[in-house]
């Protein structure tokens, strides 16, 4: 009798969890549509940090350059250029550092909704403008 009896159940928890289902099927256009949002934040993330590091690397290669240029530079341009490469120095580090903690970040610890992904926007353009500042110093140390 208990057989039958479960038996009989089976089909209607069967058509119980089938409902529950297409249920979250029909609200998991959204989870789908969230989820393509956060894979893509974190792509677009991971991308410009490799650009970032690139960008950095870069300016490292310039400072070390005039830094080589600046030992046999006249005596009046070493001020100068020892000035420029300590300001340019200055300014990339303070992008390593913003990469550095940037890095620390793992999004795939982080819910990705609107305010993180706010969130990541005014990093991105925080970093911009100290970049510039520092492609600024740079091109001051190229000039002199």
């Amino acid at each position: 009798m208990a057989g039958l009896l479960l038996f009989l159940m089976s089909p209607y928890k069967c058509a119980e969890e089938n409902e529950e289902t297409t249920e979250i099927e029909t609200n998991g256009g959204s989870y789908d549509a969230e989820d393509t949002e956060a894979r893509t934040a974190i792509t677009d993330w991971e991308k410009f940090l490799v650009q970032s590091e690139g960008i950095v690397n870069k300016a490292c290669v310039k400072i070390s350059q005039a830094t080589d240029r600046m030992e046999f530079s006249e005596s009046k341009h070493k001020g100068k250029l020892r000035s420029a490469i300590i300001k340019a120095d200055e300014r990339v580090e303070k992008l390593s550092d913003m990469l550095l903690d940037a890095r620390k970040i793992k999004p795939e610890n982080y819910r990705f909704n609107k305010a993180t992904l706010h969130d990541i926007e005014r990093f991105k353009q925080e970093f911009k403008s100290k970049e510039e500042e520092m492609e600024e110093a740079l091109r001051q140390l190229e000039a002199k």
